[in-house]
């Protein structure tokens, strides 16, 4: 019985023993904690840009009209104002025009393209901006293509369901056409 209780007990040793808790370490020193870099503050001209576009989100189609004309005079080339230009092109692209977004997306490659000192800072937003427009312009062309497709089968609905009723029509001009039949006569003694 000692022989058996041995093993055990030698077993049950060595696994306690792995669980024994671990030896303490010294304590180290303290880990510095990382002091944030401050951020700089966004760019004055950029953050009115902003928000003049925001304003310009919310009014109507005449107003953004009016306010490209006057962007438009006052933009000259890309290179020699970039900060109307970007406005400009922001203005054009809120028109519903294809042509007016065509427009806009021409003046933000011009300005993002553009060696000038003075667009550098313009230059990442005009791209980003320019990538936007394309995408949008791609599926608008995908939308008018398949409203277009939609548009055709309709059509081809609309004039299969016309050839249907014609149809539908002459069967029922066939069958007044026909003789009524007499009713069938009933013996007498069976049930109608």
């Amino acid at each position: 019985m000692s022989t058996i209780r041995l093993p055990l007990l030698l077993g049950l040793l060595l696994a306690l023993a792995g669980c024994a808790l671990p030896a303490r370490q010294a304590p180290s020193a303290p880990t510095p904690v990382p002091t944030p870099t401050p951020t700089p503050p966004p760019d004055a001209n950029l953050r009115e840009l902003l928000e003049r576009q925001d304003r310009l989100r919310q009014q109507g189609q005449a107003e953004i009209a009016r306010e490209i004309a006057r962007l438009g005079e006052a933009a000259g080339s890309p290179a020699a104002n970039p900060a109307a230009t970007l406005e400009l092109a922001i203005a054009l692209g809120q028109q519903r025009d294809a042509a007016a977004q065509a427009r806009a997306l021409n003046l933000l490659e011009t300005l993002a393209r553009s060696p000038a000192a003075e667009a550098q800072p313009y230059q990442p937003l005009a791209r980003l901006l320019a990538g936007l427009l394309a995408a949008l312009q791609a599926d608008q062309r995908r939308i008018d293509e398949l409203q277009d497709k939609q548009a055709q089968q309709l059509r081809e609905y609309q004039r299969k369901f016309d050839q249907l009723n014609e149809k539908l029509e002459a069967l029922k001009a066939i069958e007044r056409s026909l003789p009524t039949r007499p009713a069938p006569a009933t013996v007498k003694g069976t049930p109608p």
